[in-house]
């Protein structure tokens, strides 16, 4: 499934998964922080942007910070319900989300034609039953969003020593913090190495022992 990605034009179209959870990550911690999205944009170029307000510098911060990491948590939360067998509520809760990215926040055209792409093809798991293939959509979500979240990490730890002033989420947290993108960088590049570890930890079987639900029964 990895191979995908590299593959020219469904590489792109693949990527956009990380792409639109990394700027919901963006927008969710606007909302916390008392801000407010006022739109998310996602390119074909697998770019994404989303345009927040905020309250304080503390908030637009904590905005800025949250895309790489809260990601990463979020991919690994979804890979140990896979495992633990949540696969169609996954399927559905990520259906969910891109309804949600669609009605409200997208709203350049490359996203939005993307979006109703991927609402169109769950539409038609769901319209012709083709449950065998859920489990199938929901691997190549989680493999593509898990990743994403540890090549694009390290992509934005390498930019800020290239070119600090081109390394996204570090730039920006450089600007407002006044402490070295380098230093975003490297915490973007060490929480995205730790939770793929754990993910890949996951994907061969290591939650087996560890049952969530079991441990608050006992409890």
């Amino acid at each position: 499934m990895l191979v995908l990605t590299m593959l020219p034009g469904i590489g792109n179209y693949v990527k956009l998964f990380y792409t639109m959870l990394h700027e919901t990550c963006h927008a969710l911690a606007a909302r916390l922080s008392g801000g407010k999205v006022k739109r998310v944009h996602l390119y074909a170029t697998t770019a994404g942007m989303a345009e927040t307000t905020h309250r304080s510098r503390a908030g637009a911060a904590w905005t800025a910070f949250a895309g790489y990491p809260l990601a990463s948590l979020i991919v690994t939360a979804g890979i140990y319900a896979y495992m633990q067998g949540f696969t169609e509520q996954l399927l559905w809760l990520f259906a969910a989300l891109v309804a949600y990215q669609c009605i409200f926040w997208v709203r350049n055209a490359a996203g939005l034609l993307w979006l109703l792409s991927v609402l169109g093809g769950l539409f038609a798991l769901y319209y012709w039953q083709l449950d065998t293939y859920f489990d199938l959509a929901v691997q190549l979500v989680l493999v593509v969003l898990w990743s994403q979240a540890f090549f694009s990490s390290w992509t934005v730890f390498r930019l800020a020593f290239i070119d600090k002033n081109q390394a996204g989420d570090a730039t920006i947290l450089a600007r407002q913090t006044k402490i070295p993108a380098v230093f975003w960088g490297f915490l973007f590049a060490v929480s995205g190495t730790v939770f793929f570890i754990i993910g890949l930890w996951l994907f061969l079987g290591g939650s087996e022992g560890f049952d969530i639900v079991s441990m608050f029964d006992r409890m």
